[in-house]
């Protein structure tokens, strides 16, 4: 498939046989591990995006609309106007539930009828990063405020739609990452800065610098023993995570 220049969303599906991405403005899938183009859509000047990919090969595209379509083929199967953008989407573990946020609002979509089911309130300026927990039971979300140049991360419990905890940074974090099993979260941003919390506190755990000019992306290795992070410049950089627990305050 070659390089992917500053790609603004990425998702793989949940049977690792497609990806799917937008750069320079353009929504592409393509085949794993080849690379192979399966489709490939304009969209008409926009490099804004949010993708997710659920059960069943469903791929959602968020830009200006929410857009639904079963892979390969992307036959249309659900549209619907967000309030706000789109600027990130998640689908649930179930698949029975897509998390959108944009600027102040998070919405909680039915993907059976495709309608906003319940909001999450209680957001400061915008939100430009949201990510399930594995077990489906919280959400992480990253924004803040601009204008105060802070990140905010909040987790929220979806069963009573309220705050478990906050957790203010000096600048933009907007990667976001859980462990497997859900223990930690690993957030980083523009600062280059990374910091793995306790998800049931909100704590921090350990930090450390990632990148210098600052992270794009964050990850746990499937098996929990590493974790990447990818910066705006340079390559992906590994660290294995038994080192950083040696580190992690009890």
């Amino acid at each position: 498939m070659g390089d992917i220049a500053e790609p603004a969303g990425m998702d793989v599906s949940r049977d690792g046989q497609h990806v799917a991405y937008i750069t320079n403005g353009t929504f592409t899938v393509a085949r794993v591990p080849g690379g192979e183009t399966e489709q490939r859509w304009n969209l008409r000047h926009s490099s804004a995006g949010a993708i997710a990919f659920g059960p069943d090969n469903l791929v959602l595209l968020s830009f200006d609309r929410l857009r639904a379509w079963r892979v390969p083929g992307l036959w249309p199967i659900g549209t619907g106007f967000t309030r706000h953008g789109g600027e990130s989407i998640a689908m649930s573990p179930d698949g029975q539930t897509l998390v959108s946020a944009g600027t102040s609002v998070i919405d909680l979509w039915d993907t059976k009828a495709w309608t906003v089911r319940d909001s999450l309130i209680g957001i400061p300026s915008y939100v430009n990063t949201v990510l399930f927990s594995p077990n489906g039971r919280q959400i992480a979300s990253g924004g803040g405020s601009k204008e105060r140049g802070k990140g905010l991360i909040i987790l929220w419990d979806l069963s009573t739609h309220r705050q478990i905890w906050r957790h203010e940074t000096a600048g933009y974090s907007g990667a976001l990452a859980f462990s497997a099993d859900g223990r930690w979260l690993v957030i980083a941003g523009g600062e280059g800065k990374a910091v793995i919390l306790d998800s049931r506190s909100g704590k921090v755990a350990t930090e450390w610098v990632a990148h210098r000019e600052g992270v794009y992306a964050v990850a746990f290795s499937p098996d929990g023993r590493r974790v990447v992070a990818s910066g705006f410049q340079s390559s992906m950089r590994f660290w294995d995570f038994d080192s950083l627990a040696a580190k992690i305050r009890s």
